[in-house]
């Protein structure tokens, strides 16, 4: 253990030996008025609460007496008191007590949820506003790092807004936070986003480093830029997982399919987050040396170079629409089969020679920031340059709520040759 480890935990125990003697026993109603529940689980509520002799908004954190004891309500409370004067950690007001079947401590009200209610189901969120909020949990985890504490419970649940663009975003929860060394059960966390060495084999017990927190980290950018999860458990059984490995490690070209809709740069940041080894680990402030590339292939400004390269012969004969096929695995896990500009024209016509029938599939997105895919159907490739045909996109713009007065549209292809 190093010196400011060592130091922190003195601090530490210090706080929760002078608070166990001091932790009173209220009736909450008395204190505080009850405005709602944001949040349940098996251990622990979070209610939105006004102070009645200051009223001051705040959210009490409940831990239920019969699932936790006082001592990890302690450490719990005195770590979130060490590190909440960090900007991007979520602040927490010196008020703890006990009522009659709960643990409570007051901390800083969330006004807008976490960044887990901002990510559609299989879309994720833009790429300006996951890199804004790279740079704030990086930053959280540094110092966090620094104070010798390790979070082990990164994911978009524990990081709350305190606006919906993530100009400002608070790393909360440290119910699983603990000092570097301390050694704890390996299985303790939310799966997916648990290292590769807690499935080592025979391993029960984990010495708590911050490369836990790195890797959960490459986890929650993935999860927060895609809609899904890398794999379901980062053991190499999992078949996504050892695919990803394999790609790592014997540098083959093919790239596995859920990482094909990023960029070189971010493939290079996630490979250093997402090390097997976890000496090999980068620390989380690596994404700052990311910033300024494109993390996502950018579906508008790419296109079918791939069928300009070609060897295959032309067909003179347009295909039947039989021969379509929709490529729904884009939208599902971000794969791409070609990374190239498209050009979409109007002007030929649908009786023209043509090459080849392509599953295409539309990145459809607007200027308010909306965006989903569709597959289309009847869509053909000539001379390098694709015709659309109207009448058999099947696509309503309007159903998505994409367009307003203000907003523009924009279409992004993803193409597959057949």
């Amino acid at each position: 253990m190093n010196s400011k480890v060592a130091e922190t935990e003195l601090i530490l125990q210090d706080q929760v030996f002078q608070l166990s003697k001091n932790l009173v026993e209220v009736v909450l109603q008395d204190y505080f008025e009850v405005l709602e529940k944001l949040g349940t689980g098996t251990y622990s509520s979070v209610l939105r609460a006004q102070n009645r002799a200051t009223d001051q908004m705040m959210a009490l954190k409940l831990l239920k007496k019969s699932r936790t004891s006082l001592r990890s309500f302690l450490v719990e409370y005195c770590t979130a008191s060490l590190l909440s004067s960090h900007p991007c950690i979520i602040g927490c007001y010196g008020i703890a007590f006990q009522t009659m079947e709960h643990y409570v401590f007051a901390q800083e009200l969330s006004p807008f949820g976490d960044l887990f209610s901002l990510i559609p189901d299989q879309i994720g969120i833009p790429e300006e506003k996951v890199k804004r909020c790279a740079v704030q949990i990086s930053s959280a985890l540094d110092f966090m790092q620094k104070k010798g504490f390790v979070h082990r419970d990164i994911k978009p649940e524990n990081v709350l807004l305190l606006d919906r663009e993530c100009h400002h975003i608070k790393v909360a929860d440290f119910g699983f936070t603990r000092l570097k060394g301390t050694v704890v059960s390996a299985r303790s966390g939310t799966i997916p986003y648990m290292s590769p060495e807690v499935y080592q084999p025979a391993t029960d017990c984990l010495e708590v480093d911050p490369s836990l927190d790195v890797w959960a980290f490459g986890v929650l950018l993935f999860f927060v830029l895609t809609g899904t999860f890398p794999w379901e458990m980062a053991a190499l059984a999992d078949i996504d997982y050892n695919a990803f490995v394999d790609w790592m490690t014997t540098g083959m070209s093919i790239i596995p399919s859920r990482w094909k809709r990023f960029t070189t740069g971010a493939l290079t940041m996630f490979s250093k987050l997402l090390a097997h080894n976890p000496i090999q680990r980068s620390r989380a402030v690596e994404v700052l040396h990311f910033m300024d590339l494109p993390w996502t292939v950018d579906l508008l400004a790419d296109g079918i170079e791939e069928i300009s390269s070609s060897e295959e012969e032309y067909s003179t004969e347009p295909p039947t629409s039989d021969s379509m096929s929709s490529s729904s695995d884009v939208g599902k896990n971000g794969s791409t089969s070609s990374e190239s500009p498209t050009t979409c024209s109007h002007s030929k016509s649908h009786e023209e020679a043509w090459s080849k029938s392509v599953s295409l599939s539309i990145l459809i997105s607007s200027s308010s920031g909306e965006s989903y895919f569709s597959p289309l159907q009847g869509t053909y490739v000539s001379e390098f340059e694709m015709m659309m045909v109207p009448s058999v996109w099947g696509v309503d713009i309007t159903s998505h709520n994409l367009l307003t007065e203000s907003s523009s549209l924009s279409l992004g292809a993803e193409v597959e040759v057949s």
